[in-house]
């Protein structure tokens, strides 16, 4: 074959190369015109779970903080982007072998396609602390949630210090380890909180037998709500709603209340509230964690509960975060400090409904504010 042939030959080989690379690239462009969009929804439901997962981890973590005497800190998620970049080159090559050296044609055609996503947090202090954390949970929110089909009973537990003359336990100074009255105190304490869970369970028996309930006023008072007693009860009904009275230190011949946070100047056909702000509830629930044997005894944390052989028992509260060595194996959720593992068993029912009770709490608790510029931006992509 003479120079002029293989001239040709390779011009023509490197025209097919170049018609098979551009149905190549053709296809990978056509495939990645439709590779954005197709992704949007399995991303977004990504991220969604992803978001609401640090929640979870982030609260338990606040929580076994507020057992170590530790500052809360939360961080809110202000904003996720996400970037999605096509690449692709295409390259042909030849070479014409002179006298009776071969020649040769080689071809590429690389695509590529990368996805930057940039989350943004903003840390909850100052003012919006203050709002969102030590504010009281609104009054009309436990009425409302009722309504909406909340659990009633975890609510109150952990949501009210005080219903009437009964209050639930108390948040004043813990005593320093060692003590004398360490021990006293919490049995004082104990007797609160049983006594208020008794009262919570009255509270819901009446109410599913429509013997009590709470209404809204009319008019100019439609923001009012009253605690109504049946006045048309009789016989053992009426003895169960006077017994009630008495143990609220209401008047007994009254049957509506006005539902007042007032303690030390109610009035006579008034009936006292008290609902915790969003902190004390964690704080309240940080006494539910089992603390390590070891952090015990080096007395990282104050003891709260009984003594027992094995350490300190944490009180009957309805909340339990466990700790161990090892990674847990059925966790709803498990954060890492102090070289422990602190979790929520996946089959506690009742914790995991209380974390989600805070986690609603928390978003409704959230100030109506404009967003500040962005603390920390994370680029979580290469």
């Amino acid at each position: 074959m003479d120079v002029g042939e293989k001239q040709n030959s390779l011009l023509l080989g490197i025209k097919r190369s170049l018609r098979l690379i551009g149905v190549v690239v053709v296809f990978g462009v056509v495939g990645c015109g439709s590779l954005g969009p197709g992704r949007v929804p399995g991303d977004n439901f990504s991220y969604n779970a992803a978001i609401v997962q640090s929640g979870r981890e982030q609260m338990l973590l606040n929580l076994v903080r507020i057992r170590y005497l530790e500052m809360p800190l939360f961080l809110k998620v202000s904003s996720v982007l996400t970037q999605y970049t096509y690449e692709g080159d295409v390259g042909v090559a030849g070479t014409q072998g002179i006298g009776a050296a071969p020649s040769s044609i080689t071809g590429s055609a690389n695509l590529g396609y990368s996805e930057r996503p940039t989350v943004t947090y903003l840390p909850v202090s100052g003012q919006e602390f203050a709002r969102q954390m030590m504010s009281p949970i609104p009054t009309e929110l436990f009425f409302g949630a009722a309504q909406a089909g909340w659990p009633t009973d975890l609510l109150m537990a952990i949501g009210v210090q005080r219903v009437g003359d009964v209050e639930n336990m108390s948040f004043g100074s813990v005593p320093a380890p060692g003590d004398v009255d360490r021990e006293r105190q919490f049995r004082k304490d104990l007797e609160k909180l049983e006594r208020f869970q008794r009262l919570i369970r009255t509270l819901v028996e009446l109410a599913d037998e429509d013997l009590i309930e709470v209404s809204r006023g009319k008019g100019d008072d439609s923001e009012t709500r009253y605690f109504v007693f049946d006045r048309k009860a009789t016989g053992k009904a009426r003895d169960r709603l006077q017994a009630l009275k008495r143990e609220l230190g209401l008047d007994l011949k009254t049957n509506v209340f006005r539902i007042t946070e007032r303690y030390t100047q109610r009035q006579a056909d008034e009936l006292t509230f008290q609902p915790r702000s969003l902190l004390a509830m964690m704080s309240f629930l940080a006494r539910g964690t089992v603390v390590p044997k070891v952090h015990q005894q080096e007395g990282r944390v104050i003891p709260i509960g009984v003594a027992t052989a094995g350490g300190v028992a944490p009180p009957p509260i309805p909340f339990r975060i466990r700790s161990q060595k090892e990674p847990p194996a059925r966790a709803y959720v498990a954060v890492r400090y102090q070289d422990h593992w602190f979790y929520i068993e996946h089959a506690d029912v009742t914790s995991k409904r209380i974390m989600l009770t805070l986690s609603i709490l928390l978003s409704l608790q959230a100030p109506d504010v404009e967003a500040a510029a962005p603390a920390l931006t994370l680029p979580t992509g290469p």
